[in-house]
């Protein structure tokens, strides 16, 4: 759940299909924008719930006439529940066996989610439509290079890879190796506040939203021989 001031700051779309509306677009620098700052919005999710009211199935009108209802303008801070409309993941055998319990499984799904969440947020390659299979996956305790003076060495660490699958115009597609390593900062008292101290207007409720997970170093690799990576976070 994310609560927010107004105006929200966000475009919204229909999904399309089965009805609901998705983010197009954050505006930043407005409230919503503080939010995307904050990595807990990013284009193509999915706008689950308003203020506890399901809104999932609505019409882009019903979900605006909500937004901009009496009883909502009624105060300054509107809820909102995201999801990222990407289902269930398909995790193979061979890299469930590298995960030890049922918690190191929801681990690396809520890494790869968050990785999701920021190839989205940062647009470089186009929209990620979906994820196609997780391909490999590990945990650590830690940071087993001591000599790089890296703040989070002593936090746990998942690394993840996967397909996913982009659109630069919405019509034709292309897949993309995505590799991402990602730490739990759960036991840090700033969790769930973003990295940019200006923002002191969004609230985050804990374990939602992948609120615990920060990633790393991101990288995604083009899978059609065209030799092209991009470096979207490198761990220093």
């Amino acid at each position: 759940m994310i609560e927010l001031e107004k105006p929200l700051g966000m475009i919204l779309e229909e999904c399309g299909g089965n009805g609901g509306v998705q983010v197009q677009e954050v505006i930043k620098g407005n409230n919503a924008g503080n939010a995307w700052k904050s990595n807990f919005i990013a284009p193509r999710e999915i706008l689950s719930s308003i203020d506890g009211t399901d809104v999932s199935k609505c019409d882009f009108d019903t979900v605006m006439d909500l937004l901009t209802s009496s009883s909502s303008s009624s105060s300054s801070t509107v809820q909102l529940v995201f999801s990222d409309g990407l289902g269930q993941f398909d995790m193979p055998k061979n890299v469930v066996s590298r995960l030890k319990t049922t918690e190191d499984a929801f681990f690396i799904d809520s890494i790869a989610r968050q990785a999701v969440r920021e190839c989205r947020r940062d647009g470089r390659l186009g929209d990620l439509l979906n994820v196609e299979v997780i391909i490999g996956a590990g945990i650590s305790n830690s940071n087993n290079n001591k000599d790089n003076n890296n703040e989070w060495n002593e936090h746990r660490r998942g690394m993840v890879r996967f397909f996913a699958i982009f659109s630069t115009d919405g019509v034709t597609t292309y897949s993309c190796n995505v590799s991402a390593t990602g730490i739990d900062i759960s036991g840090d008292d700033d969790k769930n506040i973003s990295n940019n101290a200006a923002v002191t207007n969004v609230r985050i409720k804990q374990n939602e939203n992948n609120s615990n997970i920060k990633i790393v170093s991101l990288s995604c690799a083009k899978d059609e021989g065209l030799g092209q990576t991009i470096d979207i976070f490198r761990e220093q």
